[in-house]
């Protein structure tokens, strides 16, 4: 129960910014736990009636805060606009704390907001480069409602470890768009938060919740549109976005235009920008100091070591209290004795710094340290009721020299240098040290789960590099990737190989180390149509799973459309991308073709690229009309003249896989056996009228286009078996040929057959080495007949 409420000041701080608030609590003789919640009353009032003994947890869970579309953080909108009103943060804390005679303020109660903040910036390079500046900023898969209260399970220490969602569909049915405004052109801050929100697979891009940015590069007439992920370190794996935190899109290069609209970009993968996306809690790196609405930020550290010698290091200071932050003294190691002088500032003791959240550079200066014993100093910083420490440190001794190290590319530093099958580079690594005399230690070695990168592509192989160099301090590599082979291609598409190379350079007791991870990746495109294209125009739904490790999208459908069941535009607005597991499915229906009108008929799929990693692929589906004809493997049985025969389909034609049984007063008939029938053989000239209606013997063309899709391979294998025999066994392939010419005789039986085609002499013949075209005197042999249909 609330006995009293004020509004009082503290330095640092407006009168809206505090307040403070008296309550009647229970005395206990154990301490009790006590929530705090702001900006909630609503969802507290929806709770109705607690009950003693309502599970605590359980009834929490229930506080959910709504807020669909953009958050408006600013609180400057009129009060007759309650659309426009400034939407406040929904907070939540607990402590723990006894209560008896003694207690009279509980002052270590923070509150979390339930929401983070994302700001957009563009790094010096950028702005030093001036070839880009934001003008638009969407989120894609953000959340309308979050939990006011996380699960216990994922806080700790007071910070957000894992995001707590409300249960059901809670995205955003369309991306939040911003439009920036030209006077936050070069930094879109304090403007945009969202709830929270989990990590995806990673075969889920189109799930996960991430940021598209929009701006002008270069002297472009147009936005380009650029996507960035929420991603742990190794920058494929998404992580949470969680309450409390502040994320930092700090975007360090734009080398190249991005996609044509806020959609393409989305569906793709980060093209033509860097950027690094700093996540903290409410704070900077370094040492952060936060009561949960405000915080003094240290960095990048709150502890500095200095050696014998004067010398001076830098820190920044930042805070959001509006009023900055001042230090209020500097002491010796106890924290109360007032510093000797050793140790200084370059800012004035008791005056304020940093108001705006400007961040601003604090030289720290100590005297040489001549006392014969180590020494430490502390610095006080203030920031409205915030406190930092820093603490000083300096040595009786001098280091052996200055100890650093440097990896760029390109000038620019660099921790990772990518390469793709369209960029193979070459590609240039720098590496510079102080001392320079001293060794460089390399240390190559693979990723865990990846192959490595290829030891002869020119990348720093482990060893030492003595002497500096030559004294130098630097040494240069040329990177090339060496092209995939087709075997490698044809083992994984998709293959990526990785390797991680480390330098160290050692002065003293002091070593630095960088390290670079060298990739190559393959972009790359598969599908599973079968090899000749064919679908029965039955009414079937077909699907086609499309892998690949970029994105996809349906660039055009063109051809006959008229055997499509499914509409062009359906067809049209089907992508994917980026999952190489289980792929995405590209479906469509072809319509009923009853009478063969249709047989034959063919449409072409065009598959891009949005991204342009992978080239543009074609799918062409053929329609096969009733009667069907075998296919993928698969023999069927048709009524052909006055028997049955197996028939497959080889690039679009219905081919008998059996020999011509049809006989007549000069075919000569050869039956080897009780169970085995080879069929009837002819001369040239028989031949060529000896196929039943509706059939053909084959034109030396078509048998060209046969030997072509069977492969010459083993003409026994899955895809392209040329099968005979009453039971199309794979034996039946090699039926032999009745030499007429002196011997009278079957010969070659098992190993060989021939069929007679064209009017020009031509013969398909097959060897257990598979299929190919001969020429054999017509006048010698008599052949088997397989027929086409017409």
């Amino acid at each position: 129960q609330v006995s009293s409420a004020s509004i009082v000041s503290k330095p640092g701080y407006s009168k809206k910014e505090v307040k403070e608030f008296t309550v009647t609590l229970l005395k206990k003789t154990k301490p009790q736990n006590f929530v705090l919640l702001a900006n909630v009353a609503g969802q507290v009032a929806g709770l109705g009636d607690i009950a003693v003994g309502t599970d605590k947890d359980e009834l929490l869970k229930q506080l959910v805060f709504a807020n669909a579309g953009s958050w408006n953080a600013n609180n400057d909108k009129p009060d007759d606009a309650p659309d426009k009103l400034y939407v406040h943060f929904p907070m939540w804390g607990e402590v723990s704390h006894l209560i008896d005679d003694s207690t009279t303020r509980i002052t270590d109660g923070k509150l979390l907001r339930g929401i983070a903040r994302l700001d957009v910036v563009l790094g010096d390079d950028v702005l030093s480069a001036g070839n880009f500046y934001l003008e638009k900023l969407y989120i894609y898969n953000s959340k309308n409602q979050g939990r006011i209260v996380p699960d216990a399970a994922n806080i700790s220490d007071g910070k957000a470890t894992a995001a707590t969602l409300p249960d059901g569909n809670i995205n955003n049915k369309n991306p939040l768009v911003y439009e920036i405004p030209a006077a936050m052109k070069n930094a879109f801050e304090r403007s945009v938060y969202l709830f929270e929100a989990k990590a995806v697979a990673q075969n889920k891009a189109s799930e996960a919740t991430c940021i598209v940015v929009g701006g002008r590069f270069g002297s472009d007439t147009k936005t380009s549109y650029y996507r960035l992920d929420f991603f742990q370190a190794d920058r494929k794996t998404y992580k949470d976005v969680l309450r409390n935190c502040r994320y930092r899109v700090n975007i360090v290069k734009v080398d190249g235009r991005g996609e044509g609209s806020a959609t393409d970009a989305f569906y793709s993968t980060a093209i033509n920008m860097e950027a690094q996306i700093l996540e903290w809690d409410d704070g900077d790196f370094g040492t952060v100091t936060f009561d949960g609405q405000r915080y003094l930020n240290v960095s990048p550290a709150s502890e500095f070591d200095f050696p014998r010698a004067a010398g001076t290091q830098l820190v920044y200071l930042k805070t959001d209290v509006p009023a900055g932050w001042k230090i209020t003294k500097i002491t010796e190691s106890d924290g109360t004795t007032p510093n000797t002088g050793w140790l200084t500032t370059d800012k004035t003791t008791g005056l304020f710094y940093g108001a705006g959240e400007v961040k601003v550079p604090v030289n720290i200066s100590v005297k040489e340290n001549t006392t014969g014993v180590k020494r430490t100093g502390y610095i006080y910083v203030q920031a409205g009721r915030l406190e930092a420490r820093l603490t000083v440190t300096q040595d009786i001794t001098s280091p052996a020299g200055p100890v650093s190290l440097d990896v760029t590319s390109s000038g620019l530093p660099v921790t990772e240098l990518v390469f793709t099958n369209k960029d193979l580079g070459p590609k240039k690594l720098d590496v510079s040290w102080l001392p320079k005399n001293a060794d460089l230690v390399i240390t190559n070695s693979a990723v865990s789960g990846y192959t490595a990168f290829p030891s002869t592509s020119g990348i720093p192989l482990t060893g030492t590099v003595a002497g500096g160099n030559g004294g130098t301090g630097q040494k240069s590599y040329t990177i090339t990737a060496p092209a995939l082979t087709a075997g490698e291609i044809a083992s994984n598409p998709f293959v990526e190989k990785r390797s991680k190379v480390l330098f160290s350079v050692a002065s003293g007791l002091e070593e630095v180390y960088k390290s670079v991870f060298v990739r190559y990746v393959n972009y790359a495109l598969t599908h599973d149509l079968n090899t000749a294209g064919y679908a029965l125009t039955n009414s079937n739904t077909y699907t086609i799973t499309i892998k690949s490790n970029s994105s996809w999208k349906v660039a055009s459908v063109t051809g006959d459309t008229g055997i499509l069941s499914t509409p062009v535009a359906n067809i049209l607005s089907q992508q994917g991308g980026n999952n190489t597991t289980t792929g995405d499915a590209l479906t469509f229906k072809l319509v009923t073709d009853s009478d063969g009108s249709l047989n034959g008929k063919t449409i072409t799929i065009t598959l891009t690229d949005p991204t342009g990693k992978v080239s543009n692929t074609t799918l062409v589906i053929k329609g096969l009309s009733s009667p069907s004809c075998g296919k993928d493997g698969t023999a069927v049985s048709r009524k052909i003249g006055n028997n049955n025969y197996l028939t497959h389909m080889y690039d679009g034609k219905c081919w008998m896989v059996q020999n011509l049984k049809e006989g007549n007063s000069w075919a000569q008939h050869y039956n080897n056996s009780s169970s085995y029938d080879s069929g009837y053989y002819y001369t040239h000239t028989q031949a060529a009228s000896a196929c039943p209606a509706g059939w053909h013997l084959p034109t030396s063309g078509e048998a060209s286009t046969l030997v072509s899709a069977v492969g010459g391979g083993n003409v026994n294998n899955s895809e392209s078996k040329w099968w005979g025999g009453v039971n199309g066994a794979s034996n039946g392939a090699f039926e032999g040929l009745y030499n007429s010419f002196g011997l009278g005789a079957w010969i070659y039986w098992g190993s060989w057959g021939i069929w007679w085609c064209g009017s020009d002499g031509k013969h398909i013949v097959t060897t257990v080495a598979g299929l190919a075209n001969g020429l054999y005197p017509e006048t010698l042999y008599k052949c088997s007949v397989r027929c086409v249909q017409d």
